[in-house]
């Protein structure tokens, strides 16, 4: 059996009273589909507003402070109340068809940042698991190498003051290019 989630996006509307407020909504066919209760939609649209409030306030506490700005953890704090709205929407059967978009909307960042952000969640699901000896700076580096193995080869390397800056963290991510390319190669593949 398909277990076949139905597409919500959240819009940004401006009602009569000139308050700007979020409104969830599906397709008309997902509506003759698959009814979902205004009830429903109403609960996801206030959670998303709550998420996005809470990521405001993390992102104004991560700008307002230079030693903030290098902190990977607010990062995480950040990317995490984003991962945990779009977890819940999907645990209830849902898809949240504009997310990209609503990010860049609603948090004002760039499609860039918000990618990033998601890789770090992913990559690292608990903040435990970041060290804040390494500053955001190259955990942005670090988060363009996909293989854990390596990320954290060159996380340890970090540490132990092989690699200092990021253009040694781009230097190491060439390596790593190189090193499968002559794997590759090795092997006979193509």
């Amino acid at each position: 059996m398909i277990n076949i989630k139905i597409a919500i996006e959240l819009i940004k509307v401006k009602d009569p009273d000139n308050i700007v407020r979020y409104r969830a909504t599906i397709s008309f066919q997902n509506a003759i589909d698959e009814p979902i209760s205004t009830q429903k939609l109403i609960e996801i649209q206030n959670n998303y507003d709550t998420t996005i409030e809470e990521c405001k306030k993390v992102y104004e506490h991560i700008k307002n402070n230079k030693r903030n700005q290098s902190n990977p953890i607010f990062r995480w704090e950040l990317a995490n109340k984003i991962f945990l709205f779009v977890k819940d929407l999907e645990n209830n059967g849902y898809i949240f068809a504009n997310f990209t978009d609503a990010m860049i909307r609603d948090l004002e960042l760039s499609q860039t940042y918000v990618n990033k952000l998601l890789t770090l969640r992913r990559y690292y699901p608990s903040k435990d698991m970041l060290n804040t000896n390494i500053n955001w700076s190259k955990y942005r580096e670090i988060l363009e190498i996909s293989n854990q193995d390596y990320r954290e080869k060159c996380v340890a390397r970090i540490i132990t003051g092989e690699i200092k800056t990021e253009r040694q963290i781009r230097e190491y991510k060439r390596e790593i290019k190189k090193e499968k390319m002559h794997k590759i190669l090795k092997n006979g593949k193509t």
